[in-house]
This record gives C-alpha cells, structure tokens and sequence, in this order.
C-alpha cells in the first residue's frame, strides 16, 4: 500500500487543534532544573505533539497531569544530551526520520493556519440545506416480515421445487385460518431472520428485489401468496409503513457546517496551488518513467529549488515498501501525492513557519523523544534472559501470567439477527421476546439432563454447532461480555444463559489449562523485556534529575 502522510496529518490536526485554540492560560512555572524552568504553554505545546512522537515516557493517569508532562519534557531532554555525547544523533535512520517529521509539522502548520481562517455563518448553513434538501430527505419505508423455505439440498426446479412450494402453501393456509405469521416464523423459517419472527426491519424500495414488487403493492397487514427466489420461496407480511420525511436541520447543523468548511478549505489550497503553478514554482513530468533509459538523476519534479528526481522515487518505493505491481499500476497517482506533500512543505516555508517559535518548540521535542528513545534502547542492551532467569520470573510474578489460562468451552448461541435491521428500541425488545421460548426451552432441556452437543447441533446459530458447540481452546480475551463469566465457572459446568447485544448464550466449559513457561514463552520474554526497560528508565531518571537539582513548583 502507499504509504500516505494524510493519517499522520490528520493525528496533527485532531490533536494539535486544541493548542492552537485554547483560550490563553496565565504562564506558570512547574519545573525548575539546571538553568532551565518548564512553564506551562510548555506543557500545553509538548502534550498536544505526542501523537506524532513515540511513547517512551509516561502518560498521565488521575495525577497532576501538567507535573507528569514536565517530567517527560525533562527526562526526554537529559536523555537527548546523553544521546548526542554518544553520538546517535549522526545515524542516518535518525537524522532521516527527523527531516520526515519536520515536513509532516510544517504541513501541519499550514493546514492550521487555513482551518484558523475559515468561518461558516447560519446563513450559510440555511442556504445549504434548502438547496441540497433531497440529501437530506429520508425514503418511504416499509418493515417486512417474512417466512423463507429453503430449497436446500433439494434442485430449484422439478420435485425439488414442487416439495418446497408445497410446505410454503401449508404454511399459507394456516396463516389463513388465523395464526400468528410471527410464531410460524419462528417455527418454520429457513432463514436467521425466523429467530426473531421473519423481522427484517424496516426497507426501503429495491432493498430485496426478490419480493419487491409484492412489498410495495401489498397493503398494511396483509400478507403474500408463497414468492418464488433465487433459493426457495418465502411469505412475506407488510408490519408497518414509515412514510418519507426530512430530517430537520438542527439534527445536520453541525454535519452541514463542516461540509462547507471542508469545500473552503480545499478551495483555499487550490487556489494557493494554482499560483504556484501560474508562478512556474511547480513544474512536473511524470511522463520520464515512459522513457526506455531513465537516469538516476532525471528530475520528475521540481517545486522552487526543491528537486525530486528518479532516485528520489525508487527510494520512495523502498521505503514505503510498495510492490511491483502497484508501481506498475498507481506510478501517477504515487507521484501526485509526493508532489502535494511537498508542496505543502514549500509553502509552509514561504509563509515563514519553519521560523516560528512554535516550530522551532515542536521540533526540539520531538528531536529529544527520539534521541531520547535512542539511548534508552542503547542502554537497555540485549535483554534476552538465560534459561534460569526467565524460569525464576516467571515463577516470581506466576500471577501476571494468569490471563494466559486456556479454557475449552462449547456454546449454544441464539442469535436475535442483525440489530441493524432494528428501527428502534422497541423492535429490538421485540425481537429479543421473540427468542425468549426457544432459550427457556433449551434451559429446560438442559436441566432434564439432555446432552449439550445434541441440543448445539440442534438450536445453536453459532458455526461451532456443526461441531456440537465444541469453540476450541480459548484465551481472554475472547468476547467482552462472555469473558468474566467463563472465567468464573467450574469444570464441566453449564451456566445460566448470558444476554448479549446480538443474542443469548449458553457456555459449557470443557477444560482447563493453566499456562506454563513452554506454552507462552515468547510472551515471557516480552514482559521481563519490558520490565527490566522500565527498571533501567526509572535508575536513569533518579539518577539524572538528582544530578540536574529538578524541582516541581507547587
């Protein structure tokens, strides 16, 4: 795949936003060290670029939050100081990735001073919604319910299709002489919608085109003669009918809103794009990888004096891994992004940002993380344990390893169907009783003594029932709410059915392993990694804000 800046642009501005934004605070000292003090636009600055930088330093849970940024900020700079001594800042990954970062925040410097020069008025907004109301208008609906007769194993044409039709006709006429269509549904339909009483929700026209035309045509209530599919017959029965209506536009005010900021948006940078072209700043020709002989340093591009030759590009490639055959096929759309990205970078230069205090902040952090990053690595060394240390690890903290416990457990699913196709709270009520007497009767069954896997193989919508319930072996976490209660029961029993979102469930757990070192050693490893990291980070830190006198202003 392409590698795209716009995710990391977009990190930016959702993050950094709020420092552009905020509302001026008084400037406070919280940290003194060395001849330095941290304040806190520092912090404010260094909190809102931490999503384009790694996270080697701690993140603030319920403490003070500012002292905890400030803690980074200097840790991360005595770290760096170390890190330049030891000469980290010449690798070439380093000084590579750092020229990367400094384009990504001056793109970022300039898409912020356009969002900061964009306003939206309520005129605007009214005047958008009534001339796009169709956008905004909501289709006729009606909500289906229907009973599906699989053709199955059987040919959809001849005795196959004759032995169908038939149980759709029986079907028919009990519905005919007053029975509940739902309750049949639940009893004779061939499709997971019968769960739930052949509920399809509510549709608009052309959403099943099998029975559309007896959809629209029938009136409220009544119900269809048997509909021959593509995969049976089914019996549809018109519930209900929602009629077209507009959504008014206070529910859109925000949505429409940033629609016409976006459309300014982009007209902007158009617009700035365009005389850089009128300028000749941009003179492209991507039209040379055509060529049978293509030298290295043929120019594809040029922004100003920025030039992006042949070399560039394969290097571009590499990096970003992109295969053969998407060089191949995507070389112009490829090229056009490096273009834009670098002519963002260009133009931030133009407008000065690369000169700006706040730039100039960033990148100093940033370059600190990195550095910092670096010689934390350094020093942590080769942190692979022998055999006897990561024996005597895993036996000390045996209860961090507790979640690694394997549990086999079978199920019985009950599914109530796609909530999706729930209009509102109701239905789903609805649709959860619907299912109600199958769960009760499976509980039944199950305390009569009657065998599991039988009774999964029978009732069960989950792809286990083939297998009589058998899940396989398991590990947490396996499913949110299933988690606490199948940790929670004993060997070979059957607990209580659990409601969920999309269903009930019936657990049995089958067996229990409890982990040893042979099973999950690789995970083993990663922790005593992590931890003697984390021993090594907290000596460095001790040690480094002793030798700087650091100090936290109350």
């Amino acid at each position: 795949m392409v590698k795209s800046k716009r995710l990391t642009l977009f990190l930016i501005l959702t993050f950094g936003l709020t420092y552009l934004f905020s509302e001026e605070v008084k400037e406070k000292v919280i940290a003194k060290y060395d001849s330095s003090v941290i304040t806190t636009s520092d912090v404010t600055l260094y909190s809102n670029i931490k999503e384009i930088i790694s996270d080697i330093s701690q993140i603030p849970g319920t403490g003070d939050r500012n002292k905890v940024f400030a803690e980074n900020i200097i840790f991360e700079n005595l770290l760096a100081q170390r890190a330049i001594k030891d000469g980290l800042d010449k690798s070439g990954n380093f000084i590579k990735t750092l020229e990367d970062t400094k384009k990504d925040v001056l793109t970022d410097l300039f898409m912020r001073s356009v969002d900061s020069s964009i306003s939206v008025t309520e005129e605007e907004i009214k005047n958008y919604y009534d001339k796009h109301i169709e956008e905004f208008t909501n289709p006729e609906m009606r909500r289906i319910s229907y009973i599906f007769f699989d053709f199955g194993s059987e040919t959809p044409s001849g005795e196959g299709e004759k032995r169908t039709l038939e149980r759709a006709k029986a079907i028919e006429e009990r519905i005919k002489t007053g029975e509940n269509f739902n309750d049949l549904a639940i009893k004779y339909s061939d499709a997971p919608s019968g769960r739930r009483g052949g509920n399809l929700g509510f549709l608009p026209k052309g959403k099943y085109q099998s029975f559309d035309k007896e959809a629209w045509s029938l009136k409220i209530g009544e119900v269809s003669e048997p509909i021959k599919t593509k995969y049976g017959y089914c019996i549809i029965k018109v519930e209900e009918e929602k009629e077209s209506w507009i959504t008014p536009l206070e529910n859109v005010r925000t949505l429409i809103g940033d629609k016409i900021r976006i459309e300014k948006k982009q007209k902007i940078i158009d617009d700035i794009k365009k005389e850089y072209r009128k300028n000749k700043k941009v003179v492209e020709d991507f039209n040379i990888l055509n060529k049978p002989k293509i030298k290295d340093d043929d120019v594809i591009f040029h922004i100003a004096d920025f030039k992006f030759t042949y070399r560039d590009f394969l290097n571009y490639l590499d990096n970003n891994k992109i295969d053969r055959q998407l060089r191949k096929e995507k070389k112009n759309e490829i090229l056009s992004r490096i273009l834009e990205d670098n002519l963002y970078v260009n133009i931030a230069r133009d407008k000065g940002f690369d000169k700006s205090e706040e730039y100039q902040k960033r990148i100093k952090y940033i370059e600190n993380n990195r550095l910092a990053t670096l010689y934390l690595e350094k020093k942590s060394g080769e942190t692979t344990p022998t055999e006897n240390e990561l024996q005597d690890f895993f036996k000390k903290n045996y209860d961090m390893f507790k979640n690694f416990t394997s549990r086999r457990i079978s199920m019985i699913f009950i599914s109530v169907g796609p909530i999706e196709n729930f209009e509102s709270t109701a239905a789903v009520h609805y649709a959860f009783k619907r299912i109600e007497p199958e769960v009760n009767l499976i509980k039944e069954k199950l305390k009569n003594g009657e065998d599991f896997e039988k009774l999964a193989k029978e009732y069960s919508d989950d792809a286990s029932a083939k297998f009589g319930g058998d899940v396989g072996w398991i590990q947490e976490p396996y499913k949110k709410e299933l988690d606490g209660f199948i940790r929670s029961l004993k060997l070979n029993e059957v607990g209580e059915p659990i409601k969920t979102n999309d269903g009930y469930y019936f657990i049995k757990l089958m067996d229990i392993k409890l982990p040893e070192l042979s099973d999950i050693r690789a995970e083993v490893i990663k922790i005593f990694d992590n931890e003697k990291r984390m021993k090594i980070r907290s000596e460095l830190k001790e040690e480094l804000f002793k030798e700087y006198k650091v100090e936290f202003v109350n």
